[in-house]
C-alpha cells in the first residue's frame, strides 16, 4: 500500500527566496498571497507542481530553532537534510531531485546541519478511478469537458491505488487522466511514496512522517 508523505510544517512568518520572488510559509490566507493578502505572481506558490529547476532556494531572514530530518514549507513543499536526501536517492533513485537550501538553524537530532530543497519529478498515472470515491465538479471545463474530483473522506479512504503499479515505483506526484470528454483531476501537490520507502525513512528518521497510508486493489 502507498502513503502520502507528510511532515511537520515550519510555523512563523518567515520569507523564502527564490530568484528574486518571495513567497511564504506559515500563514492562514489562501494559495498564491503572503501573510497580507499581496499576490505572488512568480516563485513557488501554495501546492506548485514543481520548483524552477535552477531554484537555489534561501531563507532571507533567519529562523532560529531546531528542525526535523524533513519539514514543510508551504504546502507539499518540503526541505530534508543531507541524511535523508541519501536514503532517497537509494530507495527511489530518478524519482527526485535536489537543490542547496540554507537555513539558520540546527538539526533536533544534532546531526551535521545539511539541507536540500526536495523536488519530486516522477510523475504517474496510478490512482484507481474505477474504485475510488469520486465526485462530479458542477462547473465544467472551459473547453466544456466534466471534471471528476478525487471526494475527500476521513483518513484519505476516498484513495484507492492500483497494486500492480505502485510497486513498482517508490516516489511520485499524480497526473490528471483526460480523454475528448472528461478531466479526472489530482491534487498535483500531493507526494506519494511506497510502503517499502515509507518504512525505511521512518525507522532510519522516527517520528519525521506521519503514518497516513492509502488503499490499493
Amino acid at each position: 500500500m502507498p502513503y502520502l508523505l507528510k511532515a511537520h510544517s515550519i510555523a512563523g512568518d518567515v520569507g523564502l527566496v527564490v530568484g528574486d520572488v518571495k513567497t511564504w510559509a506559515g500563514w492562514t490566507g489562501g494559495p498564491g498571497t503572503t501573510p497580507a493578502g499581496k499576490k505572488i505572481d512568480a516563485g513557488i506558490p501554495v501546492g506548485c507542481d514543481s520548483a524552477p529547476r535552477s531554484a537555489q532556494p534561501a531563507w532571507d531572514e533567519p529562523f532560529n530553532g531546531l528542525v526535523p530530518h524533513i519539514f514543510e514549507l508551504v504546502y507539499r513543499q518540503y526541505v530534508v537534510s543531507n541524511g535523508m536526501r541519501q536514503v532517497i536517492e537509494e530507495h527511489a533513485p530518478g524519482c527526485c531531485q535536489f537543490f542547496p537550501f540554507s537555513i539558520d538553524a540546527e538539526l533536533a537530532d544534532g546531526s551535521p546541519k545539511s539541507f536540500f530543497y526536495m523536488d519530486v519529478i516522477e510523475r504517474a498515472q496510478r490512482l484507481d478511478w474505477m474504485l475510488s470515491s469520486t465526485s462530479a465538479r458542477s462547473n465544467p471545463h472551459p473547453d466544456g469537458r466534466s471534471v471528476l474530483l478525487i471526494e475527500p473522506r476521513r483518513n484519505n479512504d476516498g484513495y484507492v491505488f492500483k497494486a500492480a503499479e505502485i510497486r513498482q515505483f517508490s516516489m511520485w506526484r499524480e497526473q490528471d487522466v483526460s480523454d475528448a470528454k472528461m478531466i479526472k483531476f489530482v491534487l498535483k501537490g500531493n507526494i506519494y511514496i511506497s510502503k517499502a520507502l515509507w518504512g525505511e525513512l521512518n525507522a532510519r528518521f522516527p517520528g519525521c512522517l506521519e503514518p497516513i497510508w492509502l488503499r490499493e486493489n
